[in-house]
């Protein structure tokens, strides 16, 4: 003879069953699709497109409050803590939770990759413990050797602009003396004086002299010539842009006269003002 459990064998039955599942997990896991159409997850998204950080989070943090296994919210929060809230804590946080629950999670290699750059950040923020003497001294050290090689490099700059100064005068001298050479090369030269005749030459003036009528003797001592009051010098009065070879030219005087009517003047060093002589042409 069979006999039929009795009903609080039943009602025993199905809560033996109830903590069981309770055990599993506190609620089941979601399906992917329904957290796409969770309309927290939704405005989210929508206060993230409109740069409302702040908005995503709240709303988000809310479904999460609803159900705690939604790994989709954990991958929203996950990128804005890490992208947009600058707390990489919290994204390692939600990353590494999204992981926990969806290990075949479709971009889990760039949830893996973002995990180990937010550690990195997080282990800038945190500060030093504080240094030895020995530490500091090398720190002082080397902070001082900085601020020496910068004042050197400074110096250095200096010396190049000095150099590049000097140069720029080495050329413009160098020019003045080509144009100098030039001149003295084109300058016409003074033809050597005519000699006395010789030979053949001379016998013929003596001859000649022979049939000349015979005259008094005269001196051979030159005519005095009148001699006026001496004129003052020529002067010119060195003006902007006034070179000794534009100088020459503009008077008609060979450069190498003028060079040698004013000696105590560089030629390279004109300054206004200065009076010249000019020579006599």
């Amino acid at each position: 003879m069979t006999c039929s459990p009795a009903p609080w064998h039943a009602l025993a039955l199905l809560g033996v069953t109830l903590a069981l599942i309770g055990l599993a997990g506190c609620t089941p896991l979601t399906d992917p699709g329904a957290e796409e159409k969770n309309p927290l997850i939704g405005d989210a998204r929508a206060k993230k497109a409109a740069y409302n950080y702040a908005g995503a989070i709240e709303s988000l943090e809310k479904a999460l409050e609803g159900n705690p296994r939604l790994a989709l919210a954990h991958w929203e929060l996950g990128l804005i803590h890490y992208q947009n809230g600058g707390d990489p804590a919290a994204a390692i946080y939600h990353l590494e939770k999204l992981l926990r629950l969806r290990p075949d999670w479709r971009q889990a290699d760039t949830a893996r990759q973002l995990i180990n750059a937010s550690k990195v950040e997080l282990a800038k923020s945190v500060p030093l413990g504080p240094q030895t003497p020995a530490v500091q001294q090398q720190i002082d050290k080397l902070t001082a050797k900085v601020h020496e090689l910068a004042n050197q490099g400074a110096q250095l700059e200096a010396r190049i602009q000095a150099l590049h100064l000097h140069n720029q005068q080495l050329a413009l001298e160098n020019a003045q003396l080509k144009d100098r050479l030039r001149i003295a090369v084109a300058a016409p030269t003074n033809p050597p004086p005519s000699l006395p005749l010789q030979g053949g030459s001379a016998a013929s003036a003596s001859s000649a002299g022979a049939l000349a009528p015979s005259t008094p003797s005269r001196t051979n001592d030159p005519a005095p010539r009148a001699v006026g009051p001496p004129t003052a010098p020529r002067t010119h009065t060195v003006r902007a842009g006034d070179t000794l070879s534009r100088i020459a030219r503009r008077y008609g005087v060979s450069l190498r006269d003028l060079i040698s009517a004013n000696p105590g003047v560089r030629p390279e060093r004109l300054k206004i003002g200065e009076p010249l002589r000019l020579p006599a042409r």
